[in-house]
């Protein structure tokens, strides 16, 4: 039920707070532009937030072939493609004119409205039927480019073909029927979401039913629209706005948080990269609003200086990749190499091209970009390929001379391209300023965008909340993709165009800065490994020695005759505890010296409760009755939490360290009870034992590792660990360990 008001909640602030916001951008905030670029901008920010989604629904089918998958797919890849249609198709208009809006426009919105609100109905209701059905149908497989397609070409048919041959009656009625359906499926989407929580994949309900409900308004009030002029167009597609990005959150956060990153990080990536979508929107609303001169003057100085730092940036970046992987193995990292040297490469030549423009009479040339990007594209494809099935059967890494070699017929084709380019311009100048070339470098990085998206969740769902290098490089290099988006409709020397330049000069300040942190990083993690290297050397010298001198010891005084029966038996029970002590030692050390592997450990649905029992159960074989007397309560038998096998050994390790007190039948007790932290549901474990004070302890002993392991392990398992102390009047000190762990139905 927590839940439940929780995505409530949501709804009700959300909601009302878009609408509001979308009256007042197209009202008092005058945020509206009817010029081509600014249409240009519009649906290509609409194309990557709804990118976002559509890269988790992509990767989600490619795990799991599922009818829900599919759908899903199916549901956020049309809409994408069909405003990356829409923002090309408004590169072949007049730059001068604006946009008029005509009624088939709005029955063709209305349709596509219709047919993502069938789409993602068909999904939520395949979500239900999986949470009802234990096995789930796999898809045929001619199903699933059928219904990819399908929805693309019944829409591209009907826009194309039917509309522009009806009568107004004809499409008043059709605008009807449309929005009667869209407004229908958005609705059953939002029954069925909130219904089934548990969802594969995790979606937020409370943003995906603000999400629905936007879409039901702006198909309502497209509706509204065709039959009266008190609502316009704007309206509508303001909150369709707000409907993708809701959406995007909707699916990238619980993402997020369920492959490990705290509920502050899932949300700092989602929306950085919304903001980094909209920024060049934002930007070409602003200029196409400003009276200032569109036109700039040429400054050749400016432009060298900054395309002469990118391309130093990028080689850096390229060799910085290439020392990486040999150290530490990763075949993935060679593909941004090659694409970090392209762009090295075409700066320079851009550079060159501008200083001797007989070279290039036209100004700079465009096809290196497209040449470019194309590659680029491939290049992430080769990235992903070799993230999700990397080459290890290949022995040998690529040597210095064959990237070289290959770096060098990659720039060798963006050479020739350009060369091709230009004889073709000369043979034939009319061809001059033809906009398929702007369509053809706009398309290819809306859909770069759309796999850098899919790429950084696929770097991050094995992560476990530990951001590798590989994330950093991709968000790094889309400060070279975001330029080519606003190139795509504004020509050199005007302030759209300068205003590209610039975010490629902000690139290269925060380039130093990137490799700064990457370096005190790993500087950090180098200095870390030896201080534990040192510790683990001290533990084995130390506390190993001193467990087997206490064993020999035990041994000796076991041999011999005179000792009572008594005393014999305390002896026996001394050795077995010193066996156990030292097997749990040499456990937390594996532990530590795999703190890395910790991080990427699978976490699974697990018995709080039968865990704990079982930690001691164990315990209890391995120390014997009498020693501590435990007293375990629970709300609840049923407590599951997100964890592995790793979870019974931070009760060990705690249980252990109240053994140093070293008081028979000193009395531990634990606690269990839900909780909720930073807005998330948790299972806090509250244990009160005893422990050696820090007067008694010298340097580390293995009860401090014990604890060391155990806070590891906590946060391994992307949990909190808390211990507070307290005094005592014997010669131990109290603790009370609070340990958060995540309730599996956050």
């Amino acid at each position: 039920m927590r839940g439940i008001r929780r995505a409530l909640m949501k709804i009700l602030v959300l909601v009302p707070l878009a609408i509001f916001a979308s009256v007042v951008a197209i009202g008092p905030g005058n945020l509206v532009s009817y010029a081509p670029a600014a249409r240009v901008g519009v649906h290509s920010v609409i194309a990557f937030w709804i990118s976002i989604p559509t890269a988790l629904g992509v990767l989600a089918f490619q795990e799991k072939r599922s009818q829900t998958n599919l759908w899903l797919m199916s549901a956020l890849s049309f809409p994408m493609v069909v405003h990356i249609g829409s923002a090309a198709l408004n590169l072949f208009r007049d730059p001068e004119s604006l946009i008029i809006r005509a009624l088939p426009d709005t029955v063709s919105d209305m349709f596509e409205l219709a047919l993502l609100s069938t789409l993602l109905a068909g999904a939520c209701v395949s979500i239900g039927r999986d949470s009802d059905n234990q096995e789930q149908k796999i898809p045929a497989l001619l199903l699933t480019p059928i219904l990819l397609l399908i929805p693309l070409t019944i829409f591209g048919g009907i826009w194309i073909l039917v509309l522009p041959l009806l009568t107004f009656e004809s499409l008043i009625a059709l605008s009807s029927l449309f929005g009667i359906i869209a407004v229908s499926g958005f609705l059953v989407s939002s029954v069925f979401v909130l219904r089934f929580r548990d969802t594969e994949p995790p979606i937020d309900a409370g943003f995906f039913v603000s999400s629905t409900l936007l879409f039901a308004a702006s198909g309502i009030a497209l509706m509204l629209t065709a039959f009266t002029p008190l609502l316009n167009w704007e309206f509508a597609e303001t909150l369709q706005m707000a409907s993708y990005l809701l959406l995007a959150l909707a699916l990238g956060v619980p993402f997020l948080k369920r492959a490990g990153f705290r509920r502050r990080t899932a949300y700092g990536i989602i929306i950085g990269l919304i903001l980094m979508a909209y920024l060049p929107f934002l930007i070409t609303i602003v200029i196409e609003s400003s009276p200032l001169p569109l036109e700039i003057p040429p400054n050749l100085l400016a432009y060298s200086i900054i395309h002469i730092g990118a391309a130093s940036l990028s080689a850096m970046m390229a060799i910085l990749l290439y020392i990486y992987p040999k150290n530490k193995t990763s075949w993935n990292q060679y593909p941004l190499i090659y694409v970090f040297g392209m762009w090295c490469g075409i700066a320079i030549i851009q550079v060159f091209l501008l200083l001797f423009p007989s070279i290039a009479p036209l100004g700079e040339p465009i096809t290196p970009y497209n040449v470019v990007s194309l590659l680029t594209f491939g290049l992430l494809y080769l990235f992903v390929i070799w993230t999700k099935h990397p080459p290890i059967d290949r022995e040998e890494t690529p040597s210095l001379f064959r990237l070289a070699l290959g770096l060098t017929g990659l720039i060798t084709a963006i050479i020739a391209g350009e060369a091709i380019n230009q004889l073709v311009l000369i043979s034939n100048p009319s061809l001059s300023g033809n906009p398929a070339s702007n369509t053809l470098i706009l398309v290819t990085n809306l859909f770069i965008m759309f796999a850098f998206a899919y790429i950084i969740f696929l770097l991050s769902e094995d992560s476990n909340g530990e951001a590798p290098v590989e994330l950093y490089v991709i968000l790094f290099l889309a400060m070279w993709i975001l330029p080519n988006i606003l190139k795509s409709y504004y020509t050199i020397w005007t302030a759209g165009w300068w205003v590209s330049e610039f975010l490629l000069f902000i690139g290269l300040l925060s380039g130093p800065l990137v490799f700064t942190w990457l370096y005190v990083r790993t500087m950090h993690e180098v200095e870390e490994s030896h201080r534990r290297a040192n510790m683990y050397a001290d533990l084995l010298m130390h506390d190993v020695s001193n467990y087997n001198q206490m064993m020999m010891m035990s041994m000796e005084l076991l041999g011999s005759h005179e000792i009572p029966e008594e005393q014999r038996t305390r002896l026996a029970d001394d050795g077995r505890q010193v066996i156990s002590f030292s097997e749990q030692l040499i456990s937390n050390v594996r532990l530590l010296s795999e703190a890395e592997q910790l991080k990427t450990t699978e976490l699974q649905p697990t018995n709080l409760v039968h865990t704990i029992v079982g930690a001691l159960d164990l315990f209890t074989r391995r120390i014997g009755t009498g020693e501590l007397i435990v007293e375990f309560q629970a709300e609840e038998s049923q407590a599951s939490v997100m964890a592995n096998d790793l979870l019974a050994h931070i009760f060990l390790n705690i249980l252990y360290s109240a053994l140093e007190c070293r008081i028979r039948g000193e009395t531990v007790t634990i606690g269990l009870h839900e909780t909720e932290y930073s807005g998330e549901n948790f299972w806090q474990i509250d244990i009160k034992a005893p422990g050696r004070s820090e007067e008694q302890e010298e340097g580390f002993s293995s009860g401090t590792l014990g604890l060391l392991a155990a806070r590891l392990m906590t946060e391994s398992l992307n949990g909190y660990f808390e211990m507070e102390t307290f005094a005592r009047t014997d010669i131990c000190e109290g603790r009370l360990f609070s340990i958060k762990l995540r309730a599996t139905n956050d």
